[in-house]
């Protein structure tokens, strides 16, 4: 059953980005130390690989992490362990630009890819599989570009935002459940829906909240042409909130929620990109009309211009003990033994 909320401290949670090492771009984790997140972190993907990577995306479990691998051409979505092993790649047919999410539980992957100038598919696909096993077609659309698809926590809908051949990007929604009879696959249950369908202005770069009952994502409604603020909105498009202004010069991008809450509060921890630092404030539940985040933080974190979308997943510790038990009989009479089962929780290690 996928999480669909669970209360927790923002220490429990660890940041994948992108960060350029000498001539190409790498993903980096970074867990909480000391106050803040590890404004070095770790490098996951090795510089070996001689190609620039981008688009990482985690579960919010923590789990697997998706990426693409930028190579000359063709662009392969590959995967690996939430520790940087068992790079593999993951999407069958490899083309370019593509990109892709984990969805919470980390059970699937979702991602997009052209196929030709004008034209883009939508597939998923198990996590446990690979680039020898073929993939569901959700959908098949018309656009000059794709934003990175992503689940809801219920894994009912996928979100993406699209481009229109010479013109804007609007916000879509795919209906979609999981077919445990048909090779255990993810099957659209309608067409894409527009949520947005404005002719002027951008909506793009969305994703759900831990609820599922809101949909945070960027807009130059408010701004010139391409200048970005952050909104909220209910996932039939209405009850639209402004959460992040900008000022003049300013730029935001790639907002998501956090995989932990303040429940007590009523509120959630939201992050985003601002002028190419990640940053994360409070995003409170209730709001009639503006919703302006509370609490602003930098990480200190940077990213690489072009290169800005980041993930947020909780911090999983390989094994996790899970029962301990006292043994009637032992080998030494009058000394009783405790053992402890320890089961790898880490669907991707």
């Amino acid at each position: 059953v996928p999480e669909i909320e669970e209360e927790g401290n923002i220490s429990q949670t660890r940041l994948v980005y992108i960060k350029q090492v000498s001539s190409h771009y790498e993903v980096f984790r970074s867990d909480w130390l000391d106050g803040n997140f590890d404004t070095e972190g770790v490098q996951l993907t090795p510089s070996t690989m001689n190609a620039d990577k981008s688009n990482p995306s985690i579960a919010r479990n923590g789990g697997t992490i998706s990426f693409t691998l930028e190579g000359s051409s063709p662009y392969i979505i590959s995967k690996m362990n939430h520790n940087g092993t068992d790079i593999k790649p993951f999407s069958s047919n490899s083309t370019s630009p593509a990109s892709s999410s984990v969805s919470p539980d980390g059970r699937w992957i979702v991602y997009a890819q052209q196929i030709s100038s004008s034209t883009y598919k939508i597939y998923a696909k198990r996590t446990t599989r690979d680039n020898t096993y073929g993939e569901s077609v959700l959908a098949q659309i018309s656009a000059a570009a794709v934003d990175a698809p992503s689940f809801n926590p219920d894994m009912t809908r996928i979100i993406y935002a699209a481009q229109d051949i010479g013109g804007k990007f609007d916000i879509y929604y795919i209906p979609i459940r999981i077919d445990f009879t048909v090779d255990d696959s993810i099957v659209a249950v309608e067409a894409p829906i527009n949520l947005t369908n404005t002719l002027s202005v951008d909506e793009r770069m969305p994703s759900f909240s831990n609820t599922g009952t809101k949909i945070i994502y960027c807009s130059d409604k408010q701004r010139d042409s391409g200048q970005y603020e952050i909104f909220t909105m209910d996932i039939n498009g209405l009850g639209i909130e402004r959460v992040v202004k900008s000022e003049p010069g300013e730029q935001y991008m790639w907002p998501v929620y956090s995989p932990i809450a303040n429940e007590a509060a009523g509120a959630d921890i939201v992050g985003y990109v601002k002028d190419d630092k990640i940053m994360y404030a409070t995003l409170s539940r209730v709001a009639e009309g503006q919703n302006p985040v509370t609490d602003e933080t930098d990480t200190g974190i940077s990213v690489a211009n072009g290169y800005e979308r980041f993930s947020w997943g909780k911090n999983r510790t390989k094994g996790t003990i899970v029962a301990s038990r006292t043994l009637s009989e032992t080998a030494a009479p009058g000394l009783p033994m405790t053992y402890q089962i320890t089961v790898d929780v880490d669907e991707a290690s």
